[in-house]
């Protein structure tokens, strides 16, 4: 697990830069309706915030699991603060990222509050149980609220593989709301045994997701091609997932065939159109 501290530092600045409430930006006219671009917007944005949450994870946790924190309180940058209580000098811990006021910690997505992470083992065990939770927690003014649990469930291949199940609400500026449940499995491939070069790092991503909104819709967000991410690279480089919104017809995003870039496509009613993932990091970007 010591790989996971280099590596995460680097996944940081990829999740944050694409964490956001992602606008749809398409390299040529928009065919599609006001309803499948807030759907798709929806969920990317929490799929891109959930990764962060979970990079941020990773780093923390793994740095302790490597000794990087011989003090009750350790700081790898100027923010978030952090700090940790052991149970008689042992597992459990419970771990406090306290972002304060404004954080930009791992690239220009802001946070604020505090991050709880109860964990039951060092990373690197393969029965280690992880729960995230939030106090006054948030993203670009997105209030986070609701729980994360990390479980390791061993190696395929000597590789390490972590179930994430998911329950969070995410509460934009104007009221509105969307939750997000999710299973999904996280399965390192390639670059586990390379401590300090995170260029050969690569992982896939399995699972799906029901959401619901302040709006009274609901949708699922499947899977159907494991995602692939690369340690060199700022986004999801393939892999795709497919939403159904009330029995219309799918929403299919695929991320392409592995290229370093930040495309996707997004198909309905037999229309494909490239987006683009990238997007404005202002107020605006956080309003539905």
């Amino acid at each position: 697990m010591r790989k996971i501290v280099v590596v995460l530092s680097a996944f940081i600045a990829v999740l944050t830069l694409s964490c956001q409430k992602d606008t749809i930006t398409q390299t040529n006219s928009n065919p599609f309706d006001t309803e499948t671009k807030s759907t798709v917007t929806e969920a990317m944005t929490t799929n891109n915030i959930d990764g962060a949450v979970i990079a941020d994870v990773d780093l923390y946790t793994g740095g302790f699991d490597a000794g990087l924190f011989n003090l009750k309180s350790a700081q790898i940058s100027a923010c978030p603060k952090f700090s940790f209580t052991m149970t008689n000098g042992g597992f459990p811990i419970r771990m406090v990222l306290d972002y304060g006021d404004s954080c930009s910690f791992g690239g220009h997505f802001v946070r604020t509050g505090k991050m709880i992470i109860e964990t039951s083992g060092p990373c690197s065990s393969d029965t280690t149980t992880r729960t995230i939770t939030f106090v006054n927690f948030s993203m670009n003014k997105m209030k986070l609220d609701g729980k994360i649990v990390f479980t390791n469930e061993g190696r395929l291949s000597g590789l390490p593989k972590t179930s994430y199940l998911d329950s969070i609400k995410i509460s934009y500026p104007d009221g509105k709301w969307v939750l997000n449940q999710s299973l999904r499995v996280r399965q390192w491939t390639k670059g586990f045994d390379t401590l300090r070069d995170r260029s050969d790092d690569e992982f896939t991503i399995s699972g799906s997701s029901s959401m619901s909104n302040s709006e009274g819709k609901s949708y699922s967000k499947t899977i159907t091609t494991p995602l692939v991410m690369k340690g060199g690279c700022d986004f999801i480089v393939s892999g795709v997932i497919q939403i159904i919104k009330n029995g219309a017809t799918p929403i299919i995003i695929d991320y392409g065939d592995g290229t370093c870039d930040s495309k996707a496509t997004v198909t309905k009613d037999g229309v494909t159109k490239e987006i683009d993932l990238w997007g404005v990091f202002t107020e605006d970007s956080t309003k539905k």
